[in-house]
């Protein structure tokens, strides 16, 4: 895995390539390029969160229609 931080004019990137992967990790003005890239992951992970918890209500809820 490769990063290269991206410092333009108005914001910065930290840009993430693997060998199957890119990404472009949008850094927070006025932290290190690590915090914001910690802060971001967990971001995602809290809504990767809630969208396991919704799906298993929809789930549930289709359960409770079928018909089989």
């Amino acid at each position: 895995m490769k990063v290269k931080i991206i410092i333009l004019a108005e914001s910065a990137y930290a840009c993430i390539t693997d060998d199957s992967f890119t990404l472009d990790c949008r850094l927070s003005p006025g932290k290190s390029a690590y915090k914001s890239m910690q802060e971001s992951a967990q971001e995602l992970r809290n809504k990767a969160d809630r969208y396991l918890r919704t799906a298993g209500r929809i789930e549930q809820a289709a359960e409770l229609l079928k018909t089989d």
